[in-house]
């Protein structure tokens, strides 16, 4: 037993000789467990989207895992779903994908850091599966570079290596928790709050850490963009003007759109979660297929080319009836028609499909001959 309300180690009683004390357990401390390896489980997962965007900044054709993810599920989900989709959310559906995409690798990181409390190899294994995962939708999606995987094989491990080491700063706290009061050979037990503090500012340090990387590439992929080099280009006036348009076309009534859509209210719909950037100077337009003369087109070659204007409305096959997505203005450039007669469409071609440099396609009818005086539609 205790002796003057003290605990004492088990054996002979310093204060009362031939007595024999017995050892009390501690009463257990409350175990912070399982909360605070979900959240050092969500902080190594933002290590490692962090390293990845940091490592897809290397190279101007590699993107975050999440892009890669989510434009896999846009290209394999069915096209009901996607109607439903643009249907409910409109031009938010993407943002919700992306959000949907991260909560649900939120989860995912936090059952791993849950599972890394009993064993770190078999948290570390699910974390290299999820970055096999982001690899295959990588190398998978349209357009694919090679080592298009990169980034998200990087993040994988550095994710994995952070796992390891955090849960084990982590474990070593709880098995002191579990331990019994301690002598004055060992000092004083660590208390549960202590080891909430320690785990918390681990994991405070480990989201800091991946929110830098990730924003340190955010940073360094901006030299990819497109932007200035877009800027610069100033239009020549075109070398086949459009006839003028007719009077009374804008009826001048409230809430009519004018028949011109000016260009800040063009209906813009992106086909891909991030747009392609290709400075000018790299941009090509390539005519290949069933054609006599494969050629490749240059932007200044194409300026160089006689310029042509037309009236032209467009509409997204997604608009609805009264809907927004719909929009008329002039546009200015190179009949295609006359670029397919140079290259000498072979017999038998009954389809023009054109194909963005992230693989998106698109097709039409061969347009008719430029001899026969029926407008086509101009090559951007």
């Amino acid at each position: 037993m205790a002796s003057g309300g003290r605990a004492v180690p088990g054996g002979v009683d310093p204060f009362r000789p031939g007595a024999r004390t017995t050892v009390m357990p501690a009463r257990p401390t409350a175990d912070p467990g399982r909360p605070l390896a979900a959240v050092i489980g969500v902080a190594a997962a933002v290590v490692a989207l962090g390293v990845a965007e940091l490592t897809s900044s290397l190279q101007r054709r590699w993107r975050s895992p999440i892009l890669d993810v989510g434009d896999g599920v846009v290209d394999r989900v069915p096209s009901a779903v996607k109607d439903l989709a643009i249907e409910q959310l409109g031009t938010n559906d993407k943002p919700a994908l992306l959000v949907g995409i991260g909560l649900l690798v939120a989860a995912g990181a936090a059952a791993l850091g849950v599972v890394a409390r009993r064993s770190r190899a078999a948290a570390t294994a699910g974390v290299i599966a999820f970055g096999v995962f982001g690899v295959l939708a990588a190398t998978g999606r349209r357009g694919a570079s090679a080592g298009a995987g990169t980034p998200s094989l990087a993040g994988a491990i550095a994710g994995a290596a952070v796992l390891w080491w955090a849960m084990g700063v982590v474990s070593t706290g709880e098995r002191s928790l579990s331990g019994t009061a301690a002598d004055d050979r060992t000092g004083p037990m660590r208390s549960r709050r202590s080891v909430l503090r320690q785990g918390a500012a681990l994991a405070t340090g480990l989201v800091a850490m991946g929110s830098a990387a990730g924003g340190a590439g955010v940073l360094l992929a901006r030299r990819f963009g497109a932007a200035a080099s877009r800027a610069a280009v100033v239009l020549p006036p075109a070398d086949v003007p459009r006839p003028p348009p007719p009077a009374g076309l804008d009826v001048g009534v409230d809430g009519v759109a004018p028949f011109f859509t000016p260009n800040a209210d063009f209906y813009r719909i992106d086909t891909a979660l991030t747009v392609p950037q290709v400075p000018l100077d790299q941009w090509a337009l390539r005519i290949t297929g069933m054609v006599e003369r494969e050629r490749t087109f240059r932007f200044d070659d194409l300026l160089r080319r006689t310029l042509h204007e037309y009236d032209i409305t467009l509409t997204c096959v997604s608009n609805t009836v009264g809907g927004a997505l719909v929009g008329t203005a002039c546009w200015l450039g190179v009949r295609l028609d006359e670029l397919l007669d140079e290259v000498g469409v072979r017999p038998g071609a009954d389809q023009v499909v054109g194909r963005s440099v992230d693989g998106y396609t698109a097709g039409s009818p061969s347009p008719p001959s430029p001899t026969d005086g029926t407008p086509s539609s101009p090559s951007p």
